[in-house]
């Protein structure tokens, strides 16, 4: 009896154990960086072509901002949400809504957008791609 009551013991402690080790890995994910300019294109139901879209993109501390061109003007971003490799946030101009929700996965960031574009809903997909410094030729 004795034994037994040592075994039932000895797998809860070892369970308990591996739920903490369970959270911890989750906690310790490697931290994402977006800061940087950021270009690709918006797949979507309503349009014959990819329409482009960049980024310029800050993080500082953890806190996300930054800017969007979807086209000549430039739009910054809000309500920028963050959870381990997801980021998710608004763009808004005077009647085009976007929302994108977006996994980052070295230097790119992919996923889903929807809007409201002039009263017309519609989802789709985006893809972007960190661009690379310019070399200046100097040496």
């Amino acid at each position: 009896m004795r034994a037994m009551s040592l075994l039932v013991v000895t797998l809860v402690v070892v369970f308990a154990s591996s739920l903490g080790l369970a959270a911890q890995d989750k906690t310790a994910l490697p931290p994402i960086d977006v800061t940087g300019s950021w270009a690709g294109a918006i797949k979507t139901p309503v349009s014959f072509s990819p329409i482009p879209i960049s980024f310029k993109l800050e993080q500082t501390s953890g806190e996300i901002t930054g800017f969007c061109w979807p086209g000549e003007g430039q739009v910054p971003i809000k309500n920028v949400k963050r959870d381990g490799n997801k980021i998710a946030f608004d763009v808004s101009g005077e009647k085009v809504a976007y929302r994108f929700d977006l996994t980052v996965a070295a230097d790119r960031l992919e996923g889903k957008v929807s809007a409201d574009d002039h009263g017309h809903a519609w989802t789709g997909t985006v893809r972007l791609d960190r661009e690379k410094p310019k070399q200046t030729g100097k040496k």
